[in-house]
């Protein structure tokens, strides 16, 4: 089992898409309305961040909250895991300082607390007990993704890949107190290998509409070769006349990518426990998408 990252988004964002096909939310509800009053977020011009903003990377929240990096240096044991003991009354102040530079929905901004601030709305409104159970009931169960999870049994625990840093030292696995749904979920290569045959609806499942819906791009980024679905980046490569949809991960000690063609019915799953790789691991993944697209 290995740490996944941010490919964690494309969890959330499959939820986000059925509770939205089930009716029981809406893509431009303000986010504000399934989370507890007590979360202060920020407005600009009077607009609200809604789901669909969060779920774009549009809100015009930043990478990371700004005072991560103090909060850790009053935590020296969190410099290699720091969000840890970065909870939500953590999260809830840094929100209700920040301020936002332009309109939610101006502009592309790629946000680690925008897509945790869409997790935990997600799991208010479903009222479970945490995003571990929103997902497992939401997306592993349906699909059967046994090792897909953020609480490990000991026999998970036991087939658990040590993570390596940049100088090939074993370091820590990432703890969340909060915001997990931006990159907290570990999964093997099979369980991710399931989840990209629904998206390709190999086989017909419950998910299967939401999934199509996540897939759709809605947005351009700054690059215009990639545009954004609901999680999803969607990728035009030279010469290809078919888009990729991927999305890849880093934690301390792992890097990841995951990756389909929708037409060509491929896709690639790459998962290391070394960040010495970096972004070593998106060409591999894209380069045998390639070549498995050159072979059909």
């Amino acid at each position: 089992m290995f740490e996944i990252g941010s490919i964690t988004k494309v969890f959330t964002t499959a939820v986000l898409a059925q509770m939205a096909r089930d009716g029981e939310l809406k893509l431009d509800d303000p986010v504000k309305d399934h989370l507890p009053p007590e979360a202060n977020v920020p407005r600009h011009n009077g607009k609200d961040i809604t789901l669909l903003h969060l779920a774009t990377h549009t809100s015009g929240l930043p990478l990371a909250p700004t005072d991560i990096r103090a909060h850790v240096l009053f935590r020296p044991a969190d410099w290699h895991n720091p969000y840890a003991h970065y909870g939500t009354k953590q999260l809830y102040a840094f929100l209700a300082k920040y301020r936002l530079n332009h309109d939610p929905g101006d502009s592309y901004e790629y946000s680690n607390v925008g897509l945790g601030l869409l997790g935990m709305a997600l799991t208010q409104r479903a009222m479970v007990r945490n995003y571990d159970e929103l997902i497992r009931r939401q997306v592993s169960e349906p699909l059967d993704l046994q090792d897909t999870g953020i609480a490990l049994s000991a026999g998970q625990r036991a087939r658990f890949a040590q993570g390596h840093d940049d100088d090939g030292e074993p370091t820590s696995a990432w703890d969340f107190e909060s915001m997990e749904g931006f990159a907290a979920l570990r999964s093997t290569a099979n369980d991710l290998l399931r989840f990209l045959s629904a998206n390709l609806g190999f086989k017909p499942t419950k998910l299967q509409a939401a999934l199509e819906d996540c897939q759709q791009a809605r947005r351009d980024t700054p690059d215009k070769q990639v545009r954004i679905g609901l999680g999803w980046h969607i990728l035009k490569l030279p010469g290809a006349a078919e888009p990729v949809i991927c999305h890849s991960g880093e934690t301390e000690g792992a890097r990841a990518f995951l990756g389909f063609r929708k037409a060509s019915g491929v896709a690639v799953v790459v998962l290391s426990n070394s960040a010495q790789f970096g972004n070593k691991i998106d060409s591999v993944g894209l380069t045998v998408l390639g070549k498995l697209n050159a072979g059909k």
